[in-house]
């Protein structure tokens, strides 16, 4: 968790990690991510165990995990997204393909879209 950074309704939480002692809660639409070093004009695939549940009173709830690829220099990005996230107690894996940008660092970040009546964790990037 040191290199990985959080926003928005991100934060750390050690109260239903996968695997390890914390996973990422989103509480609402927000991000988690990461620089690393990746290959020019390689194509990477990207996966994350996450789990889903509706806020108390609410209804089964929907959201969407997206993982976008930035690079440091030239400010340019690719967004691949995920299949839905719907409210259940399993954990479930899912993944994406994408190549980066040219240039440089890039930076892997999972993003959280969805309805605010959903808690959902990411964990095992």
């Amino acid at each position: 968790p040191s290199q990985w950074h959080v926003g928005g309704g991100a934060a750390w939480s050690r109260e239903a990690a996968r695997s390890g002692n914390a996973a990422v809660r989103f509480s609402g639409p927000g991000w988690a991510g990461q620089w690393i070093q990746l290959l020019p004009e390689t194509e990477y695939e990207a996966s994350v165990w996450v789990r889903a549940r509706a806020k108390p009173g609410s209804a089964p709830a929907r959201g969407f995990l997206k993982i976008e690829l930035a690079t440091s220099g030239e400010g340019k990005s690719v967004t691949a997204s995920s299949k839905a996230v719907t409210a259940g107690a399993d954990w479930e894996q899912i993944s994406v393909r994408s190549q980066p940008p040219p240039g440089g660092r890039t930076f892997v970040r999972i993003v959280f879209e969805g309805p605010t009546d959903a808690v959902c964790w990411a964990d095992d990037v």
